[in-house]
């Protein structure tokens, strides 16, 4: 990255000079903390700054465009890396993610505050955050950058990612909570909302957006509709890359158990593999029907 090709040039420069981070500080009028963020490629200067540090050295051979532009891709994709480990909600990861983050967010950035925001009440709610209050907080959040759309409104909202994943965050809390109707007007907004077509994940999303739909029937006692959304759920499970890794594995670890004379393994995964194959085509006759 840019950020920190700039900041080995701008320390090897400063050494070259015998020149301390303190007194280059002093000289362009910044903390001492900020020029070592920078010649770590934490931070990137903001255009005075670069300009006066060029003005020390006479130029480090950088245009500032090329700096700015590098960490404006930098922070899309950490932010994009952060919704996917909201998504998946998977605490270690996710706090990973946080960090990344954090180094390329701008602090006066409401948009970046409120992805950094999210990602921490992930980690909250793992740790027993209370169910109302985790709604409430996701409420706080979206409506920390716009209005909360009308449930009946969302298929015809222009949502922005992150909007999506609270959206998401919201309708099973609402499943959690008893909340049925206003749980299955999220879901299905979200199904028919224009971002699916290119949203992060797609497949994924597809798939628990069809899962939550037939919990939310199963528990209106509407079982039809419920192994409809099942059944359509499999069937996109099925073709997933994630199921595709599956059965790779799973070939890969009886060429081993046959290998090894493991006949209790060859017998395991062969009953697995029937099992699999005639409930898949279970519900591929019952979506015939």
């Amino acid at each position: 990255m840019l950020e920190i090709t700039y900041g080995k040039f701008l320390a090897c420069a400063r050494k070259r000079a015998n020149m301390s981070q303190e007194m280059l500080a002093e000289r362009v009028n910044c903390a001492v903390s900020t020029i070592s963020r920078i010649e770590n490629g934490i931070e990137r200067p903001h255009i005075r700054l670069f300009e006066a540090i060029d003005e020390v050295f006479g130029g480090l051979g950088f245009e500032y465009d090329e700096i700015a532009m590098e960490g404006l891709f930098s922070c899309n994709r950490a932010k994009n890396e952060l919704l996917v480990a909201i998504a998946k909600e998977r605490s270690e990861v996710l706090e990973r993610k946080i960090d990344k983050f954090h180094k390329y967010m701008e602090c006066d950035n409401d948009e970046h505050i409120q992805h950094y925001v999210l990602g921490h009440l992930g980690i909250t709610r793992h740790y027993g955050m209370p169910l109302e209050k985790f709604l409430e907080e996701n409420i706080t959040i979206y409506e920390s950058v716009r209005s909360l759309p009308q449930l009946d409104e969302i298929h015809e909202m222009k949502l922005r990612k992150i909007e999506y994943v609270i959206l998401w965050n919201m309708g099973k809390t609402y499943i959690e909570l008893g909340e049925l109707k206003k749980a299955k007007k999220i879901f299905i907004g979200l199904t028919k909302n224009p971002l699916n077509n290119h949203y992060i994940l797609k497949q994924e999303r597809f798939i628990g957006v069809a899962q939550h739909l037939a919990q939310i029937n199963a528990l209106e006692k509407n079982y039809d509709k419920s192994l409809e959304f099942l059944s359509y759920g499999l069937g996109e499970l099925l073709e997933s890359d994630s199921f595709k890794l599956l059965a790779n594995h799973i070939d890969i670890q009886q060429e081993i158990c046959r290998a090894k004379n493991d006949v209790d393994g060859i017998n395991h995964i062969e009953l697995f593999s029937k099992a699999a194959r005639n409930l898949s085509d279970y519900f591929r006759d019952q979506n015939k029907r």
